[in-house]
């Protein structure tokens, strides 16, 4: 058995879904913190898969991969939200930011409604990417597309 360390996270916004629109509404006394945000085209958003939190402990260190039959890893070298923490990292294209709101709007995230939002940082394109890469044959080459660029983006 190993020893459980606690760490205590903060909350910082919830995501939001009503019809197509994805967004982000923060908790009031971090609003201010997204000041500056619409300036970049992409964010990275941190958050707490609390649908499969109930999993945590019991989770399996090496199992079968439902994407590839056949094929087992270890945990850690999948994206499964079923982990000891099940932190979960999204990129995600900025849509709009309301400062006085404390809402950012999105053009997607793989994230239910009312998903607890850990952390929010800007996508860097100077550090943010890889120029060469390699990863297993087992992770599926047609998983998600390049984002395309928007033509003068309206940030609001």
């Amino acid at each position: 058995m190993v020893a459980q360390k606690e760490t205590t996270l903060v909350t910082i916004g919830t995501v939001v879904k009503e019809g197509e629109q994805r967004s982000i509404e923060l908790e009031p006394e971090y609003r201010a913190a997204i000041e500056g945000l619409d300036e970049f085209s992409h964010l990275l958003v941190v958050w707490w898969a609390d649908k499969f939190e109930e999993y945590r402990l019991a989770v399996d260190m090496v199992m079968e991969l439902p994407y590839a039959p056949g094929v087992k890893a270890g945990l850690f070298a999948t994206r499964s939200p079923v982990r000891p923490n099940p932190i979960c990292i999204n990129t995600a294209r900025l849509v709009a930011v309301d400062v006085g709101a404390g809402r950012i709007d999105l053009d997607e995230i793989d994230a239910y409604a009312g998903t607890k939002v850990l952390d929010i940082k800007p996508y860097y394109g100077c550090i943010d990417r890889v120029k060469e890469y390699t990863q297993p044959a087992w992770v599926p080459e047609d998983w998600g597309e390049w984002y395309v660029p928007i033509p003068e983006m309206d940030y609001g």
